[in-house]
């Protein structure tokens, strides 16, 4: 099989992803509006969609599960340096979340806080444990991993990345997932294993779940005046552009931090080699045109076009 034919075969299973959370989305719309617990099933269903495509195709090619998608041991020092590059990027994500709100509400936020008021437990079980397991082996295991074999490391950590933001269906998750999605697939070629993305994913939504649980507790016991003045105050453009631009600075620097962290990482996983690639040209690979094949076209188009009709026409009404 030629390395465009791959590369086409690829962005297949992403399409149909995208086309089957697309298709889940007037049904998630009526479960949410007949009650919040019925909201946390949509998010069940959706990374069902996600992951069923994913086995279908490894049945079909009669690949090996864990291989194929990138299960390695890791060493236990790995572990605490990916903790500590979760603390290091948070302004890089921050930055994607806080720009995305400059022009469309927290669409995320507002979903998992109806989940959190329903069943704190149940939100921090299926946001925590399923997209860090069901997108990770999607998206890095398979797609990252596959577009990698037929072109370079970075162009197939920005395709990677841009469907990973795309599947969440709105620009406010979508400018934060691609930055998330171009980072997972660098710290994996890092340690050389899907598991490192994976408990970055997991402290990432554990920690947004948590957070707004404590959020929400303490307005149970704050004055309703005074919560609203200070969301008020939060919204506002100016406030928003500040969040913005501090988080911007903090993320180049981080950025920096990030890279190093992740070099010791590839040090100590015998790939520094291969990390350091990463930002190295090589003309002497023969690479696929990853981004031109007509899946890869169609699900972009698709993608944001939904995107935009969701973000802009489609605001409130989960």
């Amino acid at each position: 099989m030629t390395k465009q034919r791959e590369s086409k075969n690829t962005s297949i299973i992403f399409l149909i992803a995208l086309v089957l959370n697309i298709a889940l989305v007037p049904l998630s719309i009526f479960m949410a509006r007949q009650g919040k617990i019925l909201g946390i099933w949509a998010t069940v269903l959706a990374e069902a969609a996600i992951f069923i495509p994913l086995v279908i195709y490894l049945k079909m090619k009669n690949e090996p599960f864990f291989s194929t998608l990138g299960f390695h041991k890791i060493k236990v020092s790995t572990v605490f340096l990916t903790i500590l590059l979760n603390i290091v990027i948070t302004p890089i994500w921050m930055f994607g979340n806080f720009f995305s709100q400059l022009f469309v509400p927290n669409i995320a936020g507002e979903g998992i806080t109806n989940m959190v008021e329903s069943s704190a437990g149940a939100a921090m079980l299926v946001i925590s444990l399923l997209p860090p397991l069901f997108e990770e082996m999607l998206f890095r295991g398979l797609l990252f991993n596959k577009y990698r074999k037929v072109s370079t490391i970075l162009k197939a950590a920005l395709l990677s990345g841009l469907f990973f933001g795309l599947i969440h269906l709105n620009l406010n998750q979508f400018c934060y997932a691609f930055l998330l999605g171009v980072i997972f697939a660098f710290v994996n070629v890092a340690s050389g294993s899907i598991v490192t993305s994976m408990i970055l994913h997991f402290l990432i939504n554990g920690f947004n779940v948590l957070l707004l649980y404590v959020s929400l507790l303490a307005q149970q016991v704050a004055d309703p005046a005074a919560v609203e003045a200070q969301t008020a105050a939060l919204n506002s453009k100016s406030a928003q552009l500040t969040r913005a631009g501090v988080c911007f600075v903090l993320a180049i620097i981080a950025s920096f931090i990030a890279h190093k962290i992740m070099q010791a990482i590839a040090k100590k996983e015998g790939h520094l080699e291969e990390y350091n690639s990463i930002f190295k040209k090589n003309e002497s690979k023969e690479t696929a045109h990853i981004f031109r094949t007509s899946p890869a076209i169609l699900s972009t188009v698709i993608g944001f076009a939904f995107v935009i009709y969701l973000s802009f026409f489609m605001t409130g009404v989960f």
